[in-house]
């Protein structure tokens, strides 16, 4: 999770190129490490008699990062229309026969004719647009990931020491050599780690 002080954003780490400053290097006798023993106090003698070396590379909460990569944002406003959420009323209403009879039956002859038909749906479409309207103030998610496209970067890259923090991306990132409103949608955000 990437926080800038503006929002929030999701990182899927998946197919990314990483650059960090910051290694862990431990030994153990297995392929796959089952723990890490840098915090061991006999990880010296460990390394000498160990058949494999691990190494990580490491992005540590609060580091400053730089992301490029496909950023997509949703809302739950946008996902959900009035005419769906509207559709999906309906929908479960009519599961409940005996509920729709009592809410919309007027003349109590146990059918929804077409005039109650069209009552219940103005009320559905009433209440689709109270929930869109509360859907409005829910937070945005957004999300950076490996580009669809392999011929465009993802790159997740914590600065070296004394990089300007506001330093512009190279030029050479984009194909054309000027960036697009793709590009400029998924531009390098700086944040801080937090998760």
């Amino acid at each position: 999770m990437l926080d800038d002080g503006t929002g929030i954003c999701l990182i899927n780490p998946e197919g990314a190129e990483i650059t960090s400053n910051e290694k862990l290097i431990w030994h153990g006798n297995t392929e796959w490490p089952t723990q890490t023993q840098v915090l061991d106090s006999a990880s010296a003698i460990v390394a000498l008699t160990s058949r494999y070396r691990y190494s990580e590379r490491l992005i540590l909460p609060g580091q400053r990062l730089y992301i490029l990569g496909h950023l997509q944002t949703r809302s739950p406003a946008t996902e959900q229309s009035v005419q769906n959420i509207t559709r999906d009323l309906l929908s479960d209403w009519k599961q409940d026969r005996e509920q729709l009879l009592e809410r919309f039956d007027s003349n109590r002859d146990s059918e929804i004719d077409q005039a109650e038909w069209e009552i219940a749906r103005e009320a559905a479409r009433s209440q689709a647009h109270t929930l869109h309207q509360q859907l409005l103030h829910e937070l945005e998610i957004h999300h950076i990931s490996r580009p669809e496209d392999d011929r465009r970067p993802f790159i997740i890259s914590v600065p070296a020491n004394g990089v300007d923090p506001e330093m512009s991306p190279p030029r050479a990132l984009y194909a054309d050599g000027q960036p697009g409103d793709d590009e400029l949608r998924c531009l390098a955000v700086a944040g801080t780690w937090i998760g």
